[in-house]
């Protein structure tokens, strides 16, 4: 756990100067406007680069990196609004509300008559809690852009918080606005019968039930019952008091694709803080063109040793420079090329080796990647030393025996907790899958986060949401 606290600790400090230096940076940075870099040059294409791979990293849990490539935009080219915008993102994530009410108003500065970029610094002030500020930014996004549903929907929320009885008409109207676009909007219709009922607005009211009455045909029976509560309570007349009915209707709603589909037309995540802005302002927009295909390019191919004997063949990448690295199982065996390094887990007659019996994690972050094995006979974990040799680790884990011997489909490797070091994913040929958690100290806890989720053959992983974690 030494080992896991001093790493943590390390990289938070070295964030926490980066942006307190980059901070200083932002203030002399000159606004004043320079010649447009050539797309040919390489600047400009470095710049490109830069950008993308930064938001690239933010998405996959590489938040250092990531800073530090869009600082260098911003080095490079500091004209550039999209680059300050997503510098105040990452630094929101990271904690540090200041520095990020300042890069995102110098994004205002450089963009004024962006609405996305008053959206975003409107999403930070309000979580700032600076009300007033965020509904500045916000009422500018949405005169900016009035065809924008999540903005219109941020700022009634917004003016909802603040003063629902002094802001209402100006609440119907976004709402309105948002309907008269996206008229079978789940979401807002549902917000609508709320904030009527709230504000005892009875023709609103029925409007808004009536327009839910027309798409309830297609609802499961349980929905449909809960809509039927609701539409009971409020004719007779006790539509002041439908806090429950409500809530279960909403419950309801939310289980059904429809639902979650209107929903994220009009709203963010919650979980997710602000949003990346994805395309430059100032600086030539790069093109996309398909390269020329090259016919030059050639292959060589080099045999594998006695491959034919091997049940499975598994390239792998181990440490920086090591090239041409293969595992291959045999006879119950792990060879690394043709060198034996050690048993696979207990092999029963008949077993068929996969792909994913196989998967590479440098558990330790000692930049040396380990070899983690799970099939019929178990899981076991190899960890590579600095001579490139393996040794069986798997004792060591301090993992029950139920584990070790479970009959597995595969093994993945991810950081499913988001605290900076690699856990282990298991899928048992029955049951749940099962992640290994990494304590940071050489040993791991078994984790069931996965409930319901059975006999799995594969797991991808990917940002669908855009909030900085993984799915």
């Amino acid at each position: 756990m030494k080992g896991k606290l001093m790493y943590k600790f390390k990289s938070n400090f070295i964030i926490a100067l980066l942006l307190a230096g980059w901070g200083l940076i932002a203030a002399g940075c000159s606004t004043t406007p320079a010649e447009k870099p050539e797309p040919s040059s390489e600047a400009y294409r470095q710049a490109v680069s830069d950008f993308y791979l930064a938001l690239a990293a933010i998405q996959s849990d590489q938040a250092l990196f990531a800073l530090q490539k869009m600082q260098e935009v911003t080095e490079q080219y500091p004209q550039e609004a999209a680059a300050w915008a997503n510098l105040a993102v990452f630094s929101v994530r990271l904690g540090n509300f200041e520095l990020a009410s300042e890069h995102v108003r110098k994004a205002i500065d450089l963009a004024p008559g962006s609405a996305n970029v008053h959206f975003l610094a409107g999403i930070l002030e309000s979580r700032r809690g600076n009300m007033r500020q965020a509904l500045e930014y916000l009422d500018k996004a949405a005169a900016l852009d009035p065809s924008n549903p999540q903005i219109l929907y941020a700022l009634a929320d917004e003016l909802e918080r603040r003063d629902s009885e002094a802001h209402r008409e100006q609440i119907v109207r976004l709402f309105t606005s948002i309907l008269e676009k996206e008229p079978d909007n789940l979401a807002v219709l549902l917000e609508m019968v709320r904030t009527s009922a709230k504000w005892q607005d009875q023709e609103l009211l029925e409007s808004a039930m009536e327009a839910l009455k027309r798409k309830n045909e297609n609802w499961p029976v349980h929905t449909q019952n809960n809509f039927q509560d609701l539409a009971q309570k409020i004719e007779e007349g006790e539509s002041g008091n439908i806090t429950f009915e409500l809530a279960y209707l909403r419950n309801s709603l939310n289980e059904l694709p429809e639902f979650q589909y209107d929903l994220n037309q009009v709203q963010l995540p919650p979980n997710q803080i602000g949003f990346l802005i994805t395309d430059f302002f100032w600086l030539p927009r790069p093109s996309t063109a398909v390269e020329p295909a090259d016919r030059e390019v050639t292959f060589s191919s080099r045999p594998l040793t006695a491959q034919a004997e091997y049940d499975l063949v598994v390239p792998v990448s181990l440490a920086d420079g090591e090239t041409d690295r293969w595992i291959g199982l045999k006879e119950g065996d792990v060879y690394l090329g043709n060198a034996k390094i050690g048993p696979f887990p207990s092999v029963p007659a008949g077993s068929v080796y996969t792909r994913v019996n196989v998967a590479t994690t440098d558990y330790n972050y000692d930049f040396r990647n380990d070899l983690a094995f799970a099939g019929p006979g178990g899981f076991a974990l190899y960890e590579m030393q600095a001579d490139t040799s393996f040794v069986n680790i798997t004792s060591d884990l301090q993992l029950p025996p139920s584990v070790l011997g479970e009959s597995y489909r595969g093994v993945w490797s991810r950081d499913i907790d988001s605290d900076g070091d690699l856990d282990i994913i298991l899928s048992p040929e029955s049951g749940n899958m099962q992640v290994l958690r990494n304590n940071g100290d050489g040993t791991f806890t078994p984790w069931d986060i996965f409930g319901g989720i059975e006999s799995s053959v594969q797991f991808l992983w990917a940002d669908f949401d855009g909030d900085g974690d993984s799915d």
